[in-house]
């Protein structure tokens, strides 16, 4: 099989939310940009007039960093984004057109890794434990392919049996990993390792 099959779940890269992040970025810089536009008119003077053209300046300039990023997703609908899919062959990465296929015999478990322990925040009486920063973690039998290298993050493990090195791909919505986790349920349900809290590692791409 050379590519994910139909009924595989996927990492929601291309389902709206991949262009949440850079049109509410746009929408507030806008408002920045207006402000100080208006400012620059009617209140500011003299020295004000040039520190504030200064900041309105840089706010236009990230405001045309967001709008050019919320236009290539919306062309591109997601697809240069890196992606996972799961499904019966096992977990694909994907990232352009490369596509590199982890079969589920090659892959000692399978989990969902979270930054920061959880941090009681008083609710109505109760407490919350919030987590964040939801990774897709796959560890290997053997060696890990050299395609997959970008993807590679190494800390302790979560489990003893386990090597150090796993495949991690950073969730863009929180809410992927119940249908994730659903995937490794119905494919190869001994290999789920639950949730658990991981480190930050630093991984070639962007989004991790």
């Amino acid at each position: 099989m050379s590519a994910p099959a139909a009924d595989a779940v996927w990492s929601r890269r291309s389902d709206g939310r991949h262009v949440v992040v850079p049109l509410l970025g746009a929408l507030l810089l806008g408002c920045f940009v207006a402000l100080g536009v208006h400012a620059f008119l009617t209140y500011w003077d003299g020295v004000e007039r040039v520190i504030g053209g200064l900041f309105t300046g840089l706010f236009l300039g990230l405001l045309l960093l967001f709008v050019v990023v919320l236009v290539r997703r919306l062309i591109g609908g997601g697809a240069g984004l890196p992606a996972v899919a799961l499904d019966a062959s096992g977990v694909w990465y994907v990232r352009g057109p490369q596509q590199t296929l982890v079969p589920w015999s090659e892959i000692a478990g399978v989990g969902i890794g979270y930054l920061h322990p959880p941090t009681a925040v008083a609710v109505a009486g109760s407490s919350l434990a919030i987590r964040k920063n939801f990774a897709l973690e796959v560890f290997l039998r053997g060696t890990r392919p050299e395609s997959l290298a970008p993807w590679s993050a190494t800390e302790p493990a979560p489990r003893p049996d386990l090597p150090t090195d796993r495949v991690r791909y950073v969730l863009l919505a929180s809410g992927d990993r119940h249908d994730l986790q659903a995937a490794v349920e119905r494919h190869a349900p001994t290999l789920w390792l639950g949730e658990y809290e991981r480190r930050w590692t630093a991984l070639h791409f962007l989004n991790q």
